[in-house]
């Protein structure tokens, strides 16, 4: 199913000398599924199948803040742990921050996982509207920051749209 989507990140991945990879939700968890890397050493990862937390991750938040309150709620009733001094742990500052990447059509990781570590995410938009899957890249802090800077989240929609017409997602 993601022979397709794994191409355009491995092209996304070589552009941006970044990782790139997918989460998708599955049930309340957001889970990454394929992960596309440069050669290049010193590049962030993420291993298919870890589960992303709802609180920190870019590709959870790009997922979670499409769905409706009730799983909004559940991603959110477990414990929020503080990974580093910048993870957000409160919920109410939590939903806002979901409103915002509603608005902006991106969300970020910065610090939040580890410190000097960043990422951020687009969500993908099956036909109906929904969002079950979301685009990332991770890497160092100053590159992601870089990458913002430079227009990638137009580049990363763009492709994420791209996805959700070869994969049909519906």
């Amino acid at each position: 199913m993601f022979d397709v989507a794994s191409a355009q990140l491995q092209r996304l991945s070589r552009e941006f000398d970044e990782t790139c990879y997918l989460a998708k939700l599955d049930g309340e968890t957001v889970r990454s599924v394929v992960m596309e890397s440069p050669g290049s050493p010193w590049r962030g990862y993420v291993l298919p199948g870890r589960s992303m937390m709802a609180h920190a991750n870019a590709s959870a938040k790009a997922i979670i803040a499409y769905q409706d309150d009730a799983l909004i709620e559940r991603a959110l009733e477990s414990e929020l742990p503080a990974l580093t001094p910048f993870t957000k742990t409160d919920r109410d500052e939590i939903r806002r921050e979901f409103v915002k990447v509603r608005d902006a059509g991106f969300a970020t990781c910065i610090d939040e996982v580890e410190e000097g570590l960043a990422a951020f995410a687009v969500p993908i938009f099956g036909q109906d509207g929904s969002v079950q899957m979301a685009l990332a890249s991770v890497g160092p802090k100053a590159r992601i920051m870089g990458m913002l800077e430079g227009g990638a989240v137009e580049r990363f929609s763009k492709t994420a749209a791209s996805i959700a017409l070869s994969m049909r997602l519906e």
